[in-house]
């Protein structure tokens, strides 16, 4: 037999009537009750010195990147409107970031800042005569220190061409004359030229004597750190760059053993014959303007007081004031 269907209605009568029943009593069993523990207040009171202790950290604003994406922080706390972080190991962090892979440079991986900086270390350490040496993390905000007379050293690293060249300013001439080795291009890029620029003062006429020179190139892809690193320590024993064929099947193991040990090694190389053609290119550049950028025939003004040539956006130099051809004085000679 089919069962006939409940109309709609009548099911929520039903289910009315069931709501509005009156409870049915159940007897429960009587609940016993422990006594209350006694509470040690030497014991809370060391806790709540403990907490105060761990809660006096550099406080970081709520929803700030530093509190919510730095791995290395931890024990986020609320208190009101502020996020107060707990710093754990901050020493060892940085100590551990300060060191070069010794792994990556001998599986044949291309240098990283750190290295370089570890090496540029070592040579400063063996020579403190070499000026330079400054992080390549500089050129990103532009606060490389400039210099005028050598010796000079410094590695720069090419962000287009994601390669490592090196900068050496050896004589102490009017016009100061700077070489660059690379182990791979034959032409000097715009960023290497614009970072020499920034680096070397080129006197009282801003001229300066860029040259490339002819050097060993490299075969693989990701040498070039290698590369710099012994065109560097060839050059502060006052060795010559040009006409040197180093051994590139110990060069990464060298690397290591100096940086591993802190002493500064020769590196390995064959011979060392005489080049025909020491320098590839040479190009004479003028630097002008605060902003320290290699002249290309842009529109410039110069100062009648000092002669140093500015473009008119670095002065905030009007162009009906250029186009009047009236006399300019920079902010230092007003």
């Amino acid at each position: 037999m089919h069962s006939t269907p409940v109309p709609v209605k009548k099911r929520l009568r039903l289910s009315l009537n069931a709501t509005n029943a009156p409870p049915q009593h159940v007897s429960l069993p009587p609940v016993q009750l422990s006594p209350i523990p006694e509470v040690n207040e030497t014991a809370s009171t060391s806790k709540n010195a403990q907490a105060s202790e761990v809660k006096v950290s550099n406080s970081t604003p709520r929803h700030s990147p530093s509190a919510r994406g730095d791995p290395h922080r931890s024990n986020i706390m609320t208190d009101g409107d502020e996020v107060q972080c707990v710093d754990v190991s901050s020493s060892e962090v940085s100590a551990e970031n300060d060191k070069c892979s010794f792994e990556s440079i001998a599986d044949g991986r291309k240098l990283t800042d750190k290295d370089i900086d570890a090496f540029q270390q070592l040579v400063r350490t063996a020579y403190p005569n070499v000026k330079g040496l400054q992080t390549p993390l500089l050129q990103q905000c532009n606060k490389f220190q400039t210099f005028s007379k050598g010796p000079m050293l410094q590695i720069l690293h090419e962000k287009l061409r994601k390669h490592w060249v090196l900068v050496a300013l050896r004589t102490e001439a009017e016009q100061p004359v700077v070489e660059v080795y690379d182990s791979v291009y034959t032409t000097v890029s715009d960023e290497t030229m614009l970072n020499i620029c920034r680096i070397v003062d080129g006197g009282s006429d801003s001229m300066l004597t860029v040259r490339l020179m002819n050097v060993q190139r490299q075969r693989g892809n990701t040498d070039c750190g290698v590369f710099v690193c012994a065109y560097m320590e060839r050059i502060v024993r006052g060795e010559e760059v040009v006409g040197v064929v180093y051994d590139t099947n110990v060069f990464r193991p060298h690397l290591v053993r100096c940086l591993s040990s802190g002493i500064l090694e020769p590196f390995p190389c064959f011979t060392a014959r005489i080049c025909r053609k020491p320098v590839l290119t040479e190009k004479v550049v003028s630097v002008v303007c605060i902003c320290r950028k290699p002249w290309n025939g842009e529109l410039v003004v110069e100062c009648t007081g000092c002669g140093v040539y500015f473009h008119p956006f670095c002065a905030c130099i009007d162009d009906e004031y250029v186009e009047s051809s009236r006399v300019y004085y920079c902010s230092a000679c007003c």
